[in-house]
């Protein structure tokens, strides 16, 4: 099993902190151990807390985007999301595997879990966030509920 970090994901691409491959300077390193295997290292990293800016920035021009995007849309994002989950859950299954030393058959459960979620999130979350009217809460005066996003 060979993994490859790619970075960090922020304004529409992955970038690489300085020290990706331990050989540079770097403010914090980390790697994973595979629990099944104590010897064998899964990956490494060189942390470099110079992206911490520019990738809060990033949420937030991507919040303000996303906060217009309309419900139609989002939902077909969810749908190519869970197609990509569908297509790729042998090597979700494998990372979940070998990050937690579980079975392949246990990961694989997990694995399919993530794509049917979507199913779940659109057809039972949606209503937990919809406009409401509430009628006469007080004489000849209707309640309103409007759910706004607050922020990345």
């Amino acid at each position: 099993m060979h993994l490859t970090l790619r970075g960090d994901y922020y304004q529409g691409k992955f970038t690489a902190p300085n020290g990706l491959s331990g050989q540079e300077s770097a403010d914090e390193r980390i790697s994973r151990i595979c629990p099944a295997d104590l010897g064998l290292t899964l990956w490494q990293a060189s942390i470099r807390y110079e992206h911490i800016e520019p990738v809060i920035d990033s949420a937030h021009s991507g919040f303000h985007h996303w906060r217009k995007t309309s419900l139609s849309e989002r939902i077909t994002y969810l749908k190519k999301f869970q197609a990509e989950a569908q297509k790729r859950k042998m090597e979700i299954a494998e990372a979940i595997a070998w990050e937690t030393g579980k079975p392949l058959w246990e990961a694989l459960t997990e694995a399919n879990a993530i794509a049917a979620k979507v199913d779940v999130t659109i057809k039972d979350s949606l209503e937990r966030v919809s406009n409401k009217t509430i009628h006469d809460v007080l004489p000849h005066i209707d309640g309103h509920i409007v759910f706004k996003p607050l922020g990345p």
